[in-house]
């Protein structure tokens, strides 16, 4: 649906800026228009399988960034 689509354009923007390291979670649900911290690390978690901090986890000091970032 065109929602779906939108959101998931939030999420891989969600995505570059968390590897991006210059916002936290909180700044980032603001800047793409989330309700609140929780309502935008629910949504991540829906559509990635992992909360925001897991996957800055996964990818910190790796070379390769997700396809859909780069």
């Amino acid at each position: 649906t065109p929602y779906e689509y939108y959101i998931g354009l939030k999420m891989l923007e969600a995505r570059r800026l968390l590897l991006s390291g210059e916002r936290n979670v909180t700044q980032i649900a603001g800047l793409l228009c989330f309700s609140s911290g929780s309502h935008f690390c629910a949504a991540f978690r829906k559509t990635f399988g992992q909360t925001p901090r897991q996957f800055v986890d996964t990818f910190r000091g790796e070379n390769t960034l997700p396809d859909e970032i780069t």
